[in-house]
């Protein structure tokens, strides 16, 4: 059963919402990092600003999967596994 195409919409807004903060990071990141030239303090700082970039947008993907889930339940799929 596929969402009505406003629902759609609404869950894409949603997403990018959610993952805008994440690129801006990420971008963040690469500035500094080309920005840092020999600085190895600059360098760190690029270096860690992109591994929380990195581990937030494995949790988004995360999070898109479970909120997936949680749809799929309301919706009365109950799974392939499911028996009962």
């Amino acid at each position: 059963m596929r969402p009505d195409p406003e629902e759609a919409r609404a869950l894409r807004r949603a997403r990018l919402r959610r993952a805008a903060p994440v690129v801006a990071l990420a971008i963040a990141g690469f500035v500094v990092l080309a920005v840092a030239g020999d600085s190895t303090t600059l360098n760190a700082i690029a270096l860690f600003v992109l591994g929380v970039a990195v581990v937030l947008a494995v949790s988004l993907v995360f999070l898109e999967i479970g909120l997936g889930e949680d749809r799929d339940r309301a919706r009365g799929w109950k799974g392939p596994y499911d028996r009962g």
